[in-house]
């Protein structure tokens, strides 16, 4: 009988021996390659990535990387803001699939932003201001149903919103001032009700304000400032009820001062000059508190 237990016990630490050794050679994890091929396409002066070690078997100890707990951790986020990086951004992001929050801001990033981000679908905030990324934004922005933050400001991103932006239904904060985006404002972008900050001045948008615009119930913010709009304003505005700021100066509007604007009852800020608008402001203005 005492032999029996012996030849057990050796059995189960045989076992857990071989399951040890077999999770040690397997070495260091998917997200932790991703990250490493990441780092492959970056210059890195200041070696603030000295942590990112292709021996770990995880990536959960690096610099800038935040992990879930448990057995078989995941990346959740990843934060290389202000660390002077240059170089470009990999596809390999796209393999961070468990991602809800990445920041790349303040650094000197360039080339394309990787359509491959799209398959982040866990991404609720993305970081991607001050830097010298190009290019279109990539349509493939239009899968991340839980993005709540978009901040490409600072960049030189050109060509003009995709129509697909339509589809972040979660949106709260699109940030976008100077870059050279052109082309009209999609339609869809009424399609963003939960949207209450949009801020894309200093930029090349063309065409006239989509109606759509008086869709987007929870706006508070509307900066687009320093563009090239023409048309009149549209007086679908007056159905912001929540609208703050409207910042519309330096652009070709032209026509009158929509009397509907009397509706923003909670609007602050009202910046419509150089512009190519005329006659009288409406007085229904006056139960604004400015």
């Amino acid at each position: 009988m005492e032999k029996t237990s012996y030849d057990l016990l050796i059995t189960i630490n045989i076992v857990l021996v071989t399951a040890l050794m077999a999770y040690g050679s397997e070495g260091l994890n998917d997200e932790g390659q991703y990250l490493l091929e990441i780092k492959s396409r970056l210059v890195d002066r200041f070696d603030h990535l000295s942590s990112w070690n292709s021996n770990d078997f995880t990536p959960c100890g690096w610099r800038g990387v935040n992990c879930s707990n448990g057995y078989n951790p995941v990346v959740l986020s990843l934060d290389l803001s202000s660390m002077n990086l240059s170089g470009s951004l990999s596809p390999s992001i796209g393999g961070l699939v468990h991602l809800n929050h990445l920041d790349l801001s303040f650094n000197e990033l360039s080339r394309n932003l990787p359509k491959d981000i799209g398959n982040c679908s866990s991404l609720e905030v993305l970081l991607l201001n001050n830097n010298k990324f190009e290019a279109q934004i990539p349509k493939a922005f239009g899968r991340l149903s839980s993005l709540q933050v978009l901040n490409v400001c600072n960049n030189r991103i050109s060509g003009p919103f995709p129509e697909e932006i339509g589809n972040l239904s979660s949106m709260s904060q699109l940030v976008a001032y100077t870059n050279n985006i052109s082309g009209p404002l999609p339609r869809s972008i009424g399609n963003l009700k939960s949207l209450r900050t949009f801020r894309a001045g200093e930029n090349l948008i063309s065409g006239s304000l989509p109606t759509e615009i008086g869709e987007c119930e929870g706006l508070e913010y509307l900066g687009l400032a320093q563009n090239q709009l023409s048309g009149e304003i549209p007086k679908e505005i007056g159905m912001l009820e929540n609208l703050r700021a409207l910042i519309l100066w330096n652009n070709q509007l032209s026509g009158v001062i929509p009397k509907e604007l009397g509706n923003c009852t909670n609007l602050v800020t009202l910046a419509l000059y150089e512009n190519k608008l005329v006659g009288e402001i409406p007085k229904e203005l006056g139960s604004m508190c400015f």
